[in-house]
């Protein structure tokens, strides 16, 4: 039976077409965060038809919201997700082209109503009809504007009062001829100036370094980014760091400051913390912090890459704050067993990466 429906369409937009493996997986990643962040922030109680690519279909049967609670809806979540992408930018150490480019993605909201049916596929309802297809087509229109909101007349004919919200921008008429659908009219709201509800995190406190840090260096036959990928991405951990039985963190979410993960080794577990550090223009620095070694108040490593010629050299430091007593006695022992494991670990992801 068809009944008049509500359609709402939040859509991402940005990333360009990325070629390598790495920007490839990590826009999933960036994108898979943002789709959960837009569905979560639904207050309007939408039903939830499906996720297509980098947007959100959503629809409500039989009740159409005011035009306040369209704007409303579309505020919350504009400024839900560019605090996200603002976080993710400071807290970001991956340099590829989809990281470094997220904080660039900009989103647009499309509401339409008309008549629809739901159809059933494996259990799950979804509205079909005319109606949801011209919903998807206004994806693709004439607003000048990168990020708005469109309501159709279909919309704005249903509102009591004027599509208006106060201390908004004033809303501008626009038309579209679409094929087999012929001349669609719409309202549109630019949303940039929500940027000043945009909350700006503040950057990491960078960690204190000691004047000796125990120090390693190796070459590496690849590039200062391959290198970087494989030294963060915690799925790729062990294969080359053999001496952790196995590590414990979240999958899904880019490596980036303060993430966590824990290695346990035999019956021992060590929580680190992801942090960084600037060591000089062109050099690419990834950190992993402690406090969970015994002998050490706190303990971080830095990995520091430099390329030149194909030839990544990978410059370890480890610095740290010793616990009195403890750390006098049993520092000698520590740092011996520290150094060869990472002797290992960095020979094996050597031969790792060459033999790729």
């Amino acid at each position: 039976m068809s009944q008049r429906s509500f359609f709402f369409i939040p859509d991402i937009s940005g990333f360009t077409s990325f070629v390598k493996q790495v920007e490839i997986e990590h826009s999933q990643h960036i994108i898979a965060e943002l789709l959960e962040l837009i569905i979560d922030s639904d207050d309007l109680g939408l039903e939830l038809a499906e996720v297509e690519g980098d947007a959100v279909f959503f629809y409500q049967q039989d009740k159409i919201p005011s035009s306040d609670q369209i704007l409303e809806q579309a505020r919350k979540t504009y400024v839900a997700f560019h605090e996200h992408l603002k976080a993710y930018e400071t807290r970001r150490i991956c340099p590829c082209g989809a990281c470094s480019s997220a904080v660039n993605l900009t989103l647009k909201f499309i509401a339409d109503a008309g008549e629809s049916q739901l159809i059933s596929v494996k259990g799950v309802e979804k509205p079909f009809g005319t109606a949801v297809i011209r919903a998807h087509r206004l994806l693709k229109n004439s607003v000048a504007s990168r990020e708005y909101v469109l309501l159709t007349d279909e919309i704005v004919d249903t509102q009591v009062a004027p599509v208006t919200i106060e201390g908004w921008p004033d809303q501008v008429e626009g038309e579209d001829l679409y094929d087999d659908l012929g001349n669609i009219s719409y309202k549109s709201i630019t949303l940039s100036f929500l940027q000043d509800q945009v909350n700006y995190p503040p950057k990491p406190t960078a960690q204190r370094l000691i004047a000796k840090p125990l120090t390693y260096s190796i070459k590496m036959h690849a590039s200062k980014n391959e290198v970087f990928e494989w030294l963060t991405n915690m799925d790729k951990r062990s294969l080359w760091n053999r001496d952790v039985n196995f590590f414990k963190y979240k999958k899904g979410v880019l490596n980036q400051h303060g993430y966590k993960h824990v290695c346990v080794i035999g019956n021992q577990s060590i929580g680190f913390e992801t942090v960084t550090h600037d060591f000089g223009e062109g050099k690419l620095v990834y950190g992993e912090k402690t406090t969970e070694i015994p002998i050490f108040k706190e303990a971080t490593s830095y990995f520091i890459l430099e390329e030149k010629d194909s030839i990544t050299t990978v410059n370890v430091e480890f610095h740290y704050q010793e616990k009195p007593i403890l750390g006098f006695l049993f520092k000698k022992f520590m740092f011996k067993k520290l150094f060869a494991g990472l002797q290992s670990n960095m020979n094996n992801l050597k031969e790792l990466i060459e033999s790729k």
